[in-house]
C-alpha cells in the first residue's frame, strides 16, 4: 500500500458487515491550509447518512489545532447525520499521548490500551 506523504490525503473504501467504512488517511504532517482544505472537502463529499469514517492517523508527526478542529468538525457533521467518526492512532504514542491531553481519546478506535 502507497504511504501518504508530507501533505498527501488519501481515501479508500472497505466493506464491512454488509456496509461501507471510509478511511481517510491523513499525511504525517497535518497543518497547512491546503490539506485541512482537501480534508474538509472529502469528509462533505462521503459523508451522508449513516456514514463510518475511520481517520488513520498512525503516520501523522504533526499536527496543529487547525487540524484537531478540522477532525472536530467532520465528527460533529457525522454524528449529525447519523454516522460516526474515529480516529486509528495505533503505534502513534506522541499523537495518542496530545489526544489524552485535549481529551479527544474518547474519538479512538484502536485495539491499543489508552495510556
Amino acid at each position: 500500500m502507497h504511504e501518504p506523504g508530507t501533505g498527501e490525503l488519501r481515501h479508500h473504501v472497505e466493506k464491512r458487515d454488509g456496509g461501507e467504512l471510509h478511511v481517510i488517511e491523513l499525511p504525517s504532517e497535518f497543518i497547512a491550509d491546503r490539506e485541512f482544505d482537501e480534508f474538509e472537502r472529502l469528509t462533505k463529499r462521503i459523508m451522508r447518512a449513516g456514514t463510518q469514517v475511520r481517520i488513520d492517523c498512525r503516520r501523522v508527526h504533526h499536527i496543529n489545532s487547525t487540524g484537531l478542529g478540522a477532525i472536530i468538525s467532520a465528527y460533529t457533521r457525522a454524528h449529525e447525520l447519523g454516522g460516526s467518526l474515529k480516529l486509528d492512532a495505533t503505534g502513534n504514542a506522541s499523537l495518542r499521548a496530545l489526544l489524552k491531553r485535549t481529551r479527544l481519546d474518547m474519538l479512538e478506535d484502536s485495539d491499543e490500551p489508552a495510556s
